[in-house]
């Protein structure tokens, strides 16, 4: 399948720029084989999502607020309350990491993914970039292996229109999604993506619109 401009833009009007995109996403589809329109369907519903119409290339961790940090991570932060004063061991006080895109990322991703330690700051650096959103070392590792490029040593590489097509399509096959796409089952699809369901009536509203404006 070949998806033209005027497709791409009917189904993310917001994409800045459509003609790099459709070129990349071409390539990236006859290079690993994605050809069923239910595949392009919802590899192009998940992009959307993910990528916000390709305007959110890179993951910015920057919360302007301590009760959205913890709302988002109640795991691993706190913050003062009657029922509790004091912050307890294993947490960190929310307010810290308010416009701290660094900071955050640095904690929140540690030791996950194949990053290193909070004090590495990998979890910052290797945090989501691209349409699919490659996160972690680990896996900027293994797609920049399997793609031929450094993706450790230049990770923004992954917003390019061409390399991130490529990296998404990588994804795709490396994590064996196609079939589950093939069957139309867009909650397994998205949960090989997201690790859950976030956003499952956003992505399937793209898939619908993107299955009408394929056929």
């Amino acid at each position: 399948m070949i998806l033209s401009p005027i497709q791409l833009m009917r189904i993310v009007p917001r994409c800045p720029d459509e003609i790099a995109w459709t070129a990349g996403l071409n390539e990236a589809l006859r290079e690993f084989g994605i050809e069923s329109k239910l595949q392009v369907a919802h590899l192009l519903a998940q992009l959307a999502h993910e990528s916000t119409e390709f305007t959110r290339l890179v993951e910015s961790l920057t919360y302007t607020s301590a009760g959205r940090i913890l709302a988002v991570w109640p795991s691993r932060f706190w913050l003062p309350s009657p029922q509790q004063p004091t912050c307890p061991a294993g947490k960190r006080d929310a307010r810290g990491f308010v416009r701290a895109p660094v900071l955050l990322a640095s904690y929140v991703y540690a030791g996950r993914n194949g990053n290193g330690a909070e004090s590495t700051s990998d979890g910052f650096r290797f945090r989501g970039r691209g349409p699919i959103q490659i996160t972690g070392r680990s896996n900027y590792a293994r797609c920049g292996q399997a793609l031929g490029l450094p993706l450790i040593e230049q990770p923004d590489l992954l917003t390019d229109p061409d390399v991130g097509a490529r990296a998404a399509a990588w994804y795709w096959t490396d994590r064996k999604i196609g079939p589950l796409a093939d069957a139309n089952d867009i909650e397994a699809v998205t949960r090989k993506i997201n690790g859950g369901t976030h956003g499952i009536e956003d992505r399937r509203r793209y898939f619908q619109t993107a299955m009408r404006v394929l056929s």
